[in-house]
């Protein structure tokens, strides 16, 4: 028998039919996009909660910072604490300077002053000596990354903060025993003179803060506690549903600090009110 014709009594056997190695069927396709889809949906949510959860505790930090330069401040001006800064004061107001944290830009709503003065070293302001550093982090230390630009709705036009805001915080201004606004100097209340200082709230989030005195927090009608630390990026500061959702970093005259719900100082002037 010739070649030929063996080849057509017993034909070669072949996989063709069994599978198709060249790519997947379209049940195949549908599987592997709905598995996808499916893990898409579990990891997109984790990375967003864990990028938050980063920035809250960058804020954390930033508070923990701030809080460290006023002690040590303190410790260097017989235990006078320093004060929140109001929009009158600048960095040619040398009395102010001796105690506001820091000086305002003039005719800017919120927008705090960091320029080195010529031959100078810090910008105006007692908190920079002990917080050190360059101008990169002079404005990473007062700014919470988990701030979005919240505006503060209730506030009148001319209260307003500037799109150049580049503060997050605010200071109880209880402990500011005199100055702005009247024309005496500033001076801060003593550390010491503070009762059940684990209780009361010295330095607070604030949404779109003008300056840096928190002067009524508890009435939620002005300085209005952000709640950026929250579930509320589609809700307004200062509604109820807000207040509710919206968890804000504080920090207490022992220093220590809190993730609290912002409901929960509402009505509660205990938490501010001093000594």
């Amino acid at each position: 028998m010739s070649l030929v014709s063996q080849f057509r009594a017993h034909p070669i056997k072949t996989n063709r039919g069994r599978f198709s190695p060249g790519g997947f069927t379209l049940v195949e396709l549908l599987v592997v996009i709905g598995i996808i889809a499916v893990l898409v949906g579990i990891i997109f949510p984790a990375v967003s909660a864990s990028r938050q959860q980063t920035r809250t505790l960058i804020c954390q930090s930033n508070l923990r910072n701030l809080y460290q330069a006023c002690l040590m401040f303190s410790i260097d001006h017989a235990d006078e604490l320093p004060i929140g800064t109001s929009r009158a004061e600048q960095a040619n107001n040398t009395a102010a300077m001796r105690v506001c944290v820091w000086a305002m830009v003039s005719g800017k709503n919120g927008v705090a002053d960091l320029s080195v003065p010529v031959n100078g070293k810090y910008p105006a302001g007692v908190i920079w000596k002990y917080l050190g550093g360059d101008d990169n982090l002079r404005r990473g230390v007062i700014w919470c990354p988990q701030d979005g630009n919240e505006a503060n709705a209730p506030a009148a036009p001319s209260d307003q903060p500037g799109p150049d805001r580049n503060f997050s915080y605010s200071w109880n201004d209880q402990v500011r025993t005199s100055g702005a606004p009247s024309a005496t100097p500033p001076t801060g209340m003593k550390l010491r003179a503070i009762s059940a200082p684990n209780k009361k709230i010295y330095i607070v989030e604030e949404v779109g803060p003008n300056d840096a005195r928190s002067t009524t927090p508890w009435t939620g009608s002005s300085d209005l506690v952000s709640g950026r630390h929250g579930k509320v990026s589609s809700l307004q500061p200062g509604t109820a549903a807000y207040n509710e959702a919206g968890r804000s970093n504080v920090v207490y005259f022992d220093g220590h600090l809190e993730l609290v719900p912002v409901s929960s100082m509402l009505g509660n002037s205990g938490l501010f009110t001093l000594p």
